[in-house]
Parts: C-alpha cells; sequence; structure tokens
C-alpha cells in the first residue's frame, strides 16, 4: 500500500517536471538552430499545462531567459505569465592559435575550428576560415580567443608612401597626376594625398593604382 502511495506521488510530482523541460527543450531546439549545442537549467518552472506565445518575435541569448508562455483559465481566459531559464550556448567557431598583433594579417595557421561556449560573447562569430580572406586585427588579440567580426577590419590597399594615378574632372576635361599616399586606406575610402609639385588633395580610393580627387 505504501509502495503504491510512493509511485503516485512520483507520478505527481516528477513527470509533469520532466515534461515541462521536454516541452522547453523542443521549443530551444527550433529557436537555437543554429547553434550546435545548447543546455539549460529551468530556474521558474509551472505545474500548470502552458502553451509558448511570441515564438517568431522571441530573441533569445545567454544567461538568464523569459520564456513568455500562456496558461489557460477554465473562468477567466489565458494568463500569461514566464518560465525563467539558465541557459549555454555552443558554437563551433574560429579560435586563435597564437597571439595575435595590432594591424597583422590572420593565417590559417594562426586559427581553428573548436566547440566553444560562446554565451557571453559579444560580436559576430566566424564559422568559416573564408571569412577571414581580406582582414588583419584592430589590435592584439590573445591566444585562445574566439574571433569576432569586431577586433578585425580590412586590410588597405594603398599604404603610406605609394604612388598612385589621382584624376580630376573639370567639365568635360579629365586631368591626371601622379600622387604619393599619405595615409592607408580601403576601398572607398577618402585619403590624403601629395602630387609631385607638393599640393595636397584629398582623394576617393578606386583600387589600389587610382583615386579621384574629391577636394
Amino acid at each position: 500500500m505504501l509502495h503504491g502511495l510512493i509511485i503516485s506521488l512520483l507520478m505527481i510530482f516528477v513527470f509533469p517536471e520532466q515534461q515541462v523541460n521536454e516541452k522547453i527543450d523542443n521549443y530551444l531546439k527550433e529557436k537555437l538552430s543554429g547553434y550546435d549545442k545548447y543546455e539549460f537549467e529551468v530556474i521558474k518552472s509551472l505545474n500548470e499545462e502552458f502553451e509558448f506565445v511570441n515564438e517568431e518575435n522571441l530573441t533569445l541569448k545567454g544567461g538568464l531567459n523569459y520564456l513568455p508562455v500562456k496558461i489557460k483559465k477554465q473562468n477567466s481566459g489565458n494568463s500569461l505569465t514566464y518560465i525563467t531559464i539558465r541557459l549555454r550556448l555552443y558554437k563551433t567557431v574560429l579560435v586563435l592559435l597564437n597571439n595575435i598583433k595590432q594591424k597583422q594579417t590572420i593565417n590559417i595557421d594562426d586559427i581553428k575550428l573548436e566547440l566553444r561556449e560562446v554565451t557571453n560573447i559579444t560580436g559576430s562569430l566566424f564559422e568559416t576560415f573564408i571569412e577571414l580572406d581580406g582582414l588583419r586585427s584592430k589590435n592584439i588579440i590573445k591566444e585562445g580567443s574566439v574571433l569576432v567580426e569586431e577586433a578585425l577590419e580590412k586590410k588597405p590597399i594603398v599604404s603610406n608612401g605609394d604612388w598612385i594615378t589621382a584624376i580630376t574632372v573639370s567639365g568635360n576635361v579629365i586631368i591626371e597626376v601622379n600622387a604619393e599616399v599619405k595615409q592607408e586606406g580601403i576601398e572607398g575610402e577618402i585619403i590624403k594625398i601629395v602630387t609631385r609639385d607638393r599640393k595636397q588633395f584629398k582623394a576617393k580610393i578606386i583600387d589600389s593604382h587610382n583615386a579621384i580627387i574629391v577636394e
């Protein structure tokens, strides 16, 4: 008799908890399809039947998350509340094998793909080597760091001391002059240049050999 009572109590208190966890897990599988792995811990749960709401607009993040749910009430319609979970997110990302200096180009030998927890990492993550093409570090980055887009910048196509052809347009007349670059820059950026007769201008970079004088 006592044994049967214990089993009944376990079914009442344990099974609903399992159901809630399974329901949350199924929900997270849909919402976190962009991650390779996730772990969650329920901080505040419910003992009533519920449905998730606002699924299309919900943005999940790491740390504490509040999942809006709807509870059906017999006489008073629906009641809105939250389930609170602690979430850990994992993704296969690019990780540095070496210390990287400021303005250094990152080569394939400097990085590896590795499954890492990215819960508290801010910034856009790199997931493939090809995404690094044409980029370099903005500042010093330590070995073991997960690479994010915000830590990198495009490599300049012209550098201080390079000589380019600068074009200026006056009506229907196009004038070309040779000019020395006085600061590095990427395509579309406006930089300082100096002509052979020491006149200074600002020019918009077209490519590594040409620019248009803007002022």
